[in-house]
Order: C-alpha cells, then structure tokens, then sequence
C-alpha cells in the first residue's frame, strides 16, 4: 500500500515540474517571439527596433530625429555570435550628406578622397559602413569579394580566375547557410577558351553560369528578356537576370523575384536563408570592430 506521505510528495513535485515546465513555455515563447521578429527584419535586410517594434533598414532616418541616423551598435565589450544581441540605435550624422565620417583621422572626408585613402586601384571603393563610418569596401560594379573574409586581402572580380588555381573562379557558395568568397570550379572554362580563339569574347568579359547550363558573358542581356541584364546579384551574389528601369544608362530595377529567360519570376531565395546570410554579414562586423578596438586599446 502506497505511504500517503509519499503521495502526497508526489503530487506536490508534479505540480511543480508542471508549473516550472509551464513558466520555461512562457519564457521560450517570449523568446521565439522575439527571435522571429529579428528573423524577419533580417530576411528585409534591416534590424528590429523593440522601441517602436518595426524593422528599420541601417544608414536611414529610420526611427530618429532630425540629424540622426539608424545605425548598427558598437560591441562594448566581448562578442560570443550565439549570445550577441544585434540591436541598431540612432546616432549623430557627423557628416554632411554626400561625407564620410573617417573614424582614424576623426574627419569628414568625400568620395574623392578614395584614391588617397583605399589606394588608386579601382577594385575598392569608399562606403559608409553599418556603424556609419566611412571604409574602403569592395567595388560593387561588377561586384568584387575578398577570399575568405580576409579584410585585408585585395578585393577580386566575382567569376574571374584571380589568384585560383586553373579551371577555377572567385565564386560564392554556401557552407551552413553563409556565404563566403572562395576559389571554385569554373564551369565556363572551356567556353571561354573557345569564345576567346573565336575573338568573340570582349577582352574584359566574363563568362558566369545559367541555370540551363550554358554560360553568358555577364553585363549582357545573355538568356534575359529584353530591358534586362545577366549581372550578378547585389542580395544573393548569384548570376541573375536583372530588371532595369533604363537601359540606356543601365539603371537597375528593384525586384521581388529573379527572371528566367522567358521573362517569368523565379523562387528567390527563402527568408530564413536570406536572414542567417545577413545576420552573419552583421556579425562579422561586429566582430572586426571588437579587433579594432582591442588593438586600440592594447
């Protein structure tokens, strides 16, 4: 026969499993809720905003007054990627428009300054980073990568040969859901070779990969409808058929689907890839500027 005593201790752990399990399930939603808010901010590439609870894209007014911007905050301390918390704040526009804040000299400097301060090659060029500073980026048109993330590294036009081995390009491919500049196969090698004895292959053009499995000289209309071009991706880095909104000075359109070669919109890629991609991008930035600092500091 049962203790009663024993029952009834019983009946009291259970309840309290239960009500602790029930407080944990509070918890993890409040959590989650929170989670998925960021995820869908970062699937806009943007950064939730808890005050006003909207996401806001950074380098804008977003939610600031006048003389302010929306920018990503500086780590104040260690970072740990699993435990960082990405928030953005509202800071001073310490610059005229069209200015950048160089953050080593403490200046304002303007985009003629680029040779003197990125160097005089034309495969970087001065941008405003997420923290609203002035850097020396990789040149966007055509679109340029560092291997490996190396900061420090020159910057190599994606899908050319640069420093890899034969039959291989600077690409993107995707390793647990991050995209990273690396030197792999070049599937159009033996097409360029053979545009190239034909001398029908513009002495700077490059050949990038279609979904047909052909290959098209890149900032061409290639397989694309006409008012579109075959450029590589600005979101995803991947070869695309790009809308514009004028052909002549090849201005590019915005869009919410790649086009095929018949003009019809293709799946882009998913939100929650599209939000570890930035989120990691936003990472990385943070942690490049706790090295700064902590080289600073020593």
């Amino acid at each position: 026969m049962t203790n009663p005593s024993n029952l009834i201790i019983l009946v009291i752990f259970t309840l309290l499993v239960y009500l602790n399990c029930f407080s944990v399930l509070i918890c993890e939603s409040k959590s989650l809720e929170g989670t998925l808010n960021e995820i869908e901010c970062f699937s806009q590439n943007k950064v939730y905003n808890v005050e006003k609870d909207k996401c806001y894209k950074l380098l804008t007014r977003g939610p600031c007054e006048s003389g302010y911007w929306f920018v990503l905050e500086k780590p104040k301390s260690g970072i740990n990627n699993q435990d960082v918390k990405i928030s953005g704040i509202c800071a001073k526009e310490l610059c005229p428009e069209g200015g950048y804040y160089w953050s080593k000299t403490k200046t304002c400097v303007q985009a003629k300054d680029k040779k003197r301060l990125c160097g005089k090659s034309s495969d970087q060029e001065l941008l405003n980073n997420f923290f609203g500073e002035g850097e020396c980026m990789c040149s966007r048109e055509p679109i340029r990568a560092r291997l490996n993330n190396d900061e420090n590294s020159k910057c190599y036009q994606l899908y050319t040969k640069g420093p890899c081995q034969e039959r291989q390009v600077i690409g993107i491919y995707f390793v647990w859901k991050i995209d990273k500049a690396k030197c792999i196969e070049d599937k159009c090698f033996d097409q360029t070779n053979e545009l190239k004895k034909q001398g029908t292959l513009s002495r700077y053009g490059v050949l990038a990969p279609w979904i047909n499995g052909s290959c098209y000289e890149l900032g061409t209309q290639g397989p694309c409808p006409e008012t579109f071009k075959f450029k590589v991706d600005r979101t995803t880095l991947q070869p695309a058929c790009i809308a514009l909104i004028n052909a002549i000075f090849d201005i590019e359109k915005p869009q919410d689907c790649y086009q095929d070669e018949n003009g019809d919109c293709q799946k882009r890629i998913n939100k929650s890839e599209n939000a570890d991609k930035y989120k990691e991008e936003l990472l990385n930035a943070l942690n490049a500027a706790r090295k700064k600092r902590t080289v600073s500091l020593e």
